[in-house]
């Protein structure tokens, strides 16, 4: 009975719209023999846009419930399949030993609040008056 749901619900989303689909036909020619056919050429397409309208969530859920159990599916044999070890080849030793500060002489004036070298009157980073 809740097996393949996903499957049922778009089927009953279906019959759902082709029900609303044959009620507005059928509830739109009883106006027209009353009304006007303005009514009835405006009211049919309407109707099945309304049914439409109305199943689209249906259907879509009912596809929800689909993708999921096939999710559901991949991930347990992904659970069942075993690993494989690969070897991880030995990777040379790197040294990471800091490089020797090259002192080079300033080319502007150096800011007494954060020592960050600025050509204008105030500082960059920080906004300090350099002087």
């Amino acid at each position: 009975m809740f097996s393949n749901i996903g499957k049922k619900l778009q089927s009953l989303a279906l019959v759902i719209f082709w029900l609303g689909t044959i009620a507005s036909v059928i509830s739109f020619g009883w106006l027209f023999i009353d009304w006007s056919e303005f009514i009835f050429l405006l009211g049919i397409p309407v109707g099945i846009f309304a049914s439409w309208l109305t199943t689209c969530g249906l259907y879509a859920f009912g596809r929800l419930v689909e993708n999921s159990d096939k999710l559901v599916e991949i991930a347990s044999l992904q659970n069942s399949i075993t690993p494989v070890a690969v070897p991880v080849a030995p990777q040379p030793a790197v040294n990471y030993a800091p490089a020797a500060p090259v002192q080079a002489a300033p080319a502007g004036k150096v800011c007494p609040n954060c020592s960050n070298v600025g050509e204008g009157s105030f500082c960059l980073y920080c906004g300090t008056a350099l002087k």
